[in-house]
């Protein structure tokens, strides 16, 4: 009995050790899940403010490039009244009128170029989200193995598998 007296005194030392060592690891694994939590919200507003200034930008720069296209539209049709008799200026008309045609494609060119910018970038915020689904999933997977370790050695499981 004096041989197991020890062992019974130290063994209430060595459950509270544990469970203070289990308590631990949750509030820290909890803190980090809450941190996580928080900084993707964060970051899902920040994008979400970013598209719609780089969508009100798109469209005022928009609205600036139809406009000047008209008024170098109203000035060409101007020039080329004034200029009627004259085949010398009338050949720079002409000129000056293919150089702002070509202007308001390359104008047309770039907005839609904005656009498809814009639709890559939702993409990439899907596609991050999608990464973010799979790191915090592999945490717990190895969180869980990581316990299963610690817990000693068991007859194995066999899991499902993902596959991506």
């Amino acid at each position: 009995m004096e041989e197991i007296l020890p062992v019974l005194i130290q063994f209430p030392l060595l459950a509270i050790f544990v469970w203070f060592t289990f308590e631990m690891n949750k509030r820290f694994y909890g803190e980090i899940e809450n941190y996580r939590k928080c900084d993707a919200e964060d970051r899902q507003k920040r994008d979400s403010e970013w598209r719609d200034f780089l969508r009100d930008q798109r469209d005022a720069q928009c609205e600036g490039f139809t406009s000047v296209t008209q008024a170098l539209k109203e000035v060409s049709a101007v020039m080329n009244a004034t200029a009627a008799n004259n085949s010398e200026i009338m050949r720079g008309l002409k000129t000056l009128n293919d150089r702002m045609e070509a202007m308001g494609e390359a104008q047309a060119v770039i907005g839609t170029n904005v656009a498809h910018i814009m639709d890559k970038f939702d993409a990439h915020d899907s596609r991050a989200e999608q990464i973010l689904r799979e790191v915090v999933a592999h945490e717990a997977v190895s969180a869980s193995s990581r316990r299963s370790v610690s817990q000693g050695p068991r007859k194995a499981k066999p899991r499902d598998v993902e596959s991506d």
